[in-house]
């Protein structure tokens, strides 16, 4: 395929491919046509005076030219000095614009052998296809783009918002009239009808009817419609944004009933949903276009943002009914203090794991004590609880006195067949024979203080039982008085006290080990080397 170019161009610089200069009416107005890789005998430049240019391009003569290669592409160039207007004349059809800076015709040839031509005049663009080549330029100050009228069918259309006066009417419509003897009689016109000036302002197709009369007496008259026509949309009053909880149930039918459009013409009109990407019931932020259209077609939009928030609280349940008791002994760790509490949210689903401590002042002490706790969902909403705890003992009193200990008042002297009875029912023994070991309670039963009193008890079974045990013997005087208080002990009998422990929870304990190892091992090897 072949191109041809017809660039029209403000200024280009005269080369040896000059074809001719045309004065047009004044010297002062010019207009230059070039041509590259062209020869005078493809392009005929006729000059029919008026400013008016023929160019015809001979068919046959250009065939070969767009057979060759796309670089032999033609450009033609047309500078007008001071020409305000362009006219550019193809197969009969008009195009009038202002002499820019330049325009482009491309013509191709189409695989039926037609024309396809695609022109660019001042920023158009306008592709057509012909079945031959005829092309007109014209360059002048003015042109007349009047065609003869056609009564009835020729129509203007006015904005009922800013309707036109009839001068105005005619002006737009280039009203002229005309005649061949009396020549421009346009001042002859007279409205014999007009249906538009009292509904200039209302929408429809109203008339205006003329009768021009020439010099002899005949007549002609001319009706020219009038389409009045809304151009105004209706506007539309209504929110931008709002915010919902997903508990409020909103539909579609809320969404536009939240929206009004008043027309210039037709009053209310309806407002519709155009657009939207909503879910009703799930948190999110949603988008509308809202619509309103009058009777005209006249549409206008207005944008509607609506966000779906999570306003609820998440809930906490608790197992526990009332305060928890715990012991004072108890470890009191976070596990401990979350036993039995679960959370919940409608969005957000189990939330139980973010469950929180946020306040705890339980001791080791007596007392009741208030933990207090929060949940978070994933839109910030806060749910508080707290707990009643009481720190209590489960441990009931006990009573004690010295270990190992017979307390015996000096004035009641026992004798050791008494002691030893008294330690075979302490030890639950049923005592057949006892053998003393040690006995240093002997001559001191009237003496206070504390003695050692050993002694083996063999029991009915023949079993031997040996019992160290301290006698306290203790004086009347150590005995506190009805209704006194107990003496504080003295430094010396807190270490008297201290030694006696030791005694009886270290020495007198290894002491029984020692024992029965010697009693069941050396000793027992020792009796049979004896026998």
């Amino acid at each position: 395929m072949k191109k041809l170019k017809l660039l029209l161009v403000a200024l280009l610089v005269a080369t040896s491919s000059l074809l001719m200069t045309s004065k047009v009416s004044a010297a002062s107005k010019t207009v230059t046509l070039t041509s590259n890789k062209f020869s005078q005998s493809d392009l005929i430049l006729e000059h029919q005076g008026g400013g008016i240019f023929t160019v015809i391009i001979d068919q046959e003569a250009w065939f070969p030219v767009l057979a060759s290669p796309w670089d032999d592409n033609v450009s033609i160039g047309l500078t007008s000095n001071d020409f305000k207007k362009i006219k550019v004349i193809l197969n009969g059809t008009e195009y009038i614009k202002d002499f820019g800076s330049g325009f482009t015709f491309d013509f191709e040839p189409l695989a039926n052998e037609q024309w396809e031509l695609s022109t660019n005049i001042s920023g158009t663009f306008t592709r057509y296809t012909i079945p031959a080549y005829d092309l007109k330029i014209q360059v002048a100050d003015t042109f007349d783009i009047r065609k003869p009228a056609s009564s009835g069918k020729d129509i203007i259309i006015n904005n009922v918002e800013k309707p036109y006066t009839l001068e105005q009417l005619k002006a737009n419509a280039l009203f002229k009239v005309t005649d061949e003897y009396d020549g421009d009689i346009t001042d002859k016109a007279q409205i014999i009808r007009d249906t538009y000036t009292p509904n200039k302002s209302v929408p429809g197709t109203f008339e205006i009817e003329w009768q021009t009369t020439n010099s002899g007496g005949l007549s002609t008259n001319y009706i020219l419609k009038v389409l009045n026509q809304d151009f105004d949309a209706p506007d539309i009053d209504g929110p931008d944004l709002e915010y919902f909880s997903y508990t409020q149930e909103l539909t579609l039918a809320d969404i536009a009933n939240k929206f009004t459009a008043i027309d210039n013409i037709d009053g209310t009109v309806p407002v519709t949903i155009l657009q939207h990407d909503y879910v009703q019931g799930a948190v999110g932020t949603y988008e509308f276009t809202m619509q309103a259209v009058d009777k005209a077609g006249n549409r206008n939009t207005h944008y509607y943002k609506v966000i779906i928030q999570d306003d609820v609280l998440p809930v906490i349940t608790d197992e526990n009914n009332g305060k928890i008791q715990i012991n004072w002994k108890d470890d009191v760790n976070t596990q401990t203090l979350l036993l039995g509490l679960s959370a919940t949210d409608a969005v957000d689903g189990n939330l139980t794991s973010s469950i929180k401590i946020v306040e705890n002042n339980i001791v080791n002490k007596l007392g009741k004590y208030i933990v207090k706790y929060e949940v978070s969902d994933e839109a910030g909403n806060i749910a508080e609880y707290q707990r009643e705890y009481e720190v209590i003992t489960l441990e009931s009193p006990k009573y004690w006195i010295s270990q190992n200990i017979l307390s015996v008042e000096d004035i009641n002297k026992m004798t050791v067949d008494q002691l030893a009875r008294i330690y075979a029912n302490y030890e639950n023994i049923e005592m057949k024979s006892f053998e003393v070991i040690t006995n240093e309670y002997l001559n001191n039963e009237e003496t206070p203080g504390q003695y050692l009193l050993s002694m083996k008890i063999v029991d009915t079974n023949n079993e031997t039982h040996e019992i160290n045990r301290m006698i306290r013997v203790f004086n009347e005087s150590e005995l506190p008085k009805e209704n006194e208080e107990p003496k504080a002990k003295t430094i010396w009998q807190k270490i008297a006290d201290f030694f006696i422990w030791i005694f009886n929870n270290i020495i007198l304990p290894v002491w029984k080990v020692i024992v029965w190892i010697w009693e069941h091992t050396i000793g027992a090897i020792f009796k049979l080397i004896t026998k």
